[in-house]
């Protein structure tokens, strides 16, 4: 089995919100980094269909799906509106997110990290 590891990097802001708590941290970004690990059996679909291996076609696909998030305010976001965006709930949605633009494809999406700084990662695996 192949293992494919993506890095998507970008600048948004955000501020948790715990309304249990009445919790609301102030306005601030980051220089995030999300890492997705793929796994695949071969190569050979991907040659056929799209005349390269995974590691070619791949990361340019899905900086493409996740090009909207560069400079948002991810509060607001389709993807984390209903939630705090903890990077803990970013992974998740992310995984959620990916896992649905996959289908039909022979790929296995293994796991998502999300690192709001370079000490700490999130990572959602299912």
């Amino acid at each position: 089995m192949y293992e494919l590891i993506i890095y998507f990097n970008f600048s948004a802001a955000h501020r948790l919100q715990y309304d249990n708590q009445n919790y609301i941290e102030t306005l601030h970004g980051h220089n995030w980094q999300i890492e997705i690990c793929l796994r695949y059996d071969d190569t050979s679909y991907w040659e056929t269909k799209y005349n390269n291996p995974p590691s070619i076609y791949l990361p340019s696909y899905i900086k493409s799906l996740l090009n909207n998030l560069e400079e948002t305010y991810l509060n607001k976001h389709p993807l984390l509106n209903d939630i705090s965006p903890s990077s803990e709930h970013f992974a998740y949605r992310i995984y959620e997110y990916l896992k649905q633009s996959f289908t039909n494809i022979p790929l296995y999406l293994h796991y998502i990290s999300v690192w709001e700084d370079e000490d700490s990662k999130a990572s959602y695996q299912a």
